[in-house]
C-alpha cells in the first residue's frame, strides 16, 4: 500500500514540475511525499473539536509539528490603512488553514516610499504579496498587544502574483495582530456548493471608515471570498475586536448579515438586530479552485 502511494505522490509531484504548477501547490505534494518517505501515510492530523481560537493557530492543531507548515505562504494583501494580509489557502497541509492578519508597512524611508507607491495604484483592486522566507505560519502569536514581527522583503504585485500580476515593488511587511485563524481537517468538512454566492458563515473586520468582510471556508468545495462593507453598517458591533461572525443569506446579488456567537471567545457578543444587514455582493477577491479537491 505504502508503495502505491509513494508511486503516485512521485508521479504527481514530477507534473506539478512539468506543467509549471505555483510552489504552493506543489508544496502540498512536497509534504506528502515527506512523510510517506519517514514512513507516515498523508493525513491530515486532527482538528479539535472546539477550536480554542483565542489562543493562536498552532493550538488549534493537535501534534502541532511546525515542520509540516514550513513553506513560502503567499498572501492576499489588501486595504488602505489599516493594510490585510489573507493566506492563500489549500485543502491539505502546509497550507490547509485559513488566517488573516493586520501588517504594516516598515517605518523606514524605503517602506514609507512603498506604502506610497501601493497607495497610488492605478487599480485599487486586491494585491499579494509572495513572501521571501519559509516559516511556519500557526506559530504566529494571536495577541493584540504581541511584539510586532517582521517578514522578510517580498515581492507585493497587483492581483495575484501566482497568476501573472504585475509587481509593484519589494517590501517587508510588519505583523501586528491576528484577526482570524481557522485550521481545518478536510475530512469533517461537509460537502458544498463551491460558490461565494452560496449561503455561508462570514467575518467582518476593520477600523475607521475601512470594514472587510471574510467567507468562512467550512466545506468541499468552498470559496475564499473577500470584499469591503460599509463601516457605518458594522462599526457598532465589531468594535476593537479582530472580527464578528455573520451568518450570511445570499439572493439576487444581496448578501443578507444576521450576527452570530463566534467560536473565539474574544470577539463580542452578537448585537441583537431586528432584520438582517443587506449588502450587495461585490466580487473584490473570489477564488474557488483552490478551496476543493
Amino acid at each position: 500500500m505504502r508503495f502505491i502511494i509513494l508511486s503516485l505522490i512521485l508521479m504527481t509531484a514530477a507534473y506539478a514540475q512539468e506543467r509549471d504548477i505555483p510552489e504552493r501547490v506543489s508544496s502540498s505534494v512536497q509534504v506528502a511525499l515527506n512523510e510517506v518517505l519517514a514512513n507516515a501515510l498523508p493525513a491530515a492530523p486532527s482538528c479539535n473539536a472546539v477550536p480554542p481560537l483565542a489562543c493562536g493557530g498552532r493550538a488549534q492543531i493537535e501534534n502541532y509539528n511546525p515542520a509540516q507548515y514550513m513553506n513560502r505562504h503567499g498572501q492576499i494583501f489588501f486595504g488602505s490603512g489599516p493594510f490585510y494580509i489573507s493566506h492563500l489557502p489549500l485543502m491539505f497541509r502546509p497550507h490547509n488553514f485559513q488566517a488573516i492578519y493586520e501588517v504594516d508597512f516598515p517605518d523606514t524611508p524605503e517602506g514609507r516610499a512603498m506604502k506610497a507607491r501601493y497607495l497610488a495604484r492605478p487599480d485599487q483592486g486586491f494585491a499579494s504579496f509572495a513572501p521571501g522566507e519559509n516559516w511556519s505560519y500557526p506559530d504566529f502569536d494571536c495577541s493584540l498587544d504581541q511584539a510586532p514581527r517582521t517578514l522578510a522583503v517580498g515581492g507585493l504585485h497587483q492581483a495575484q502574483y501566482e497568476e501573472g500580476g504585475s509587481l509593484i515593488g519589494r517590501t517587508g511587511l510588519i505583523v501586528k495582530r491576528r484577526i482570524f485563524f481557522r485550521y481545518w481537517d478536510v475530512d469533517s468538512f461537509p460537502e458544498g456548493q463551491g460558490s461565494a454566492n452560496a449561503n455561508g458563515e462570514y467575518i467582518v473586520f476593520g477600523e475607521g471608515e475601512q470594514f472587510f468582510t471574510a467567507r468562512v471556508v467550512a466545506s468541499n468545495p468552498d470559496a475564499d471570498h473577500i470584499q469591503p462593507v460599509p463601516a457605518a453598517m458594522f462599526r457598532n458591533q465589531v468594535g476593537g475586536a479582530n472580527h464578528a461572525c455573520y451568518d450570511v443569506a445570499q439572493q439576487n446579488g444581496n448578501m443578507g448579515f444576521a450576527q452570530k456567537r463566534c467560536a473565539d471567545s474574544s470577539a463580542p457578543a452578537p448585537t441583537p438586530t431586528e432584520n438582517p444587514q443587506t449588502v450587495r455582493f461585490n466580487p473584490f477577491y473570489v477564488e474557488t479552485e483552490d478551496i476543493s479537491l
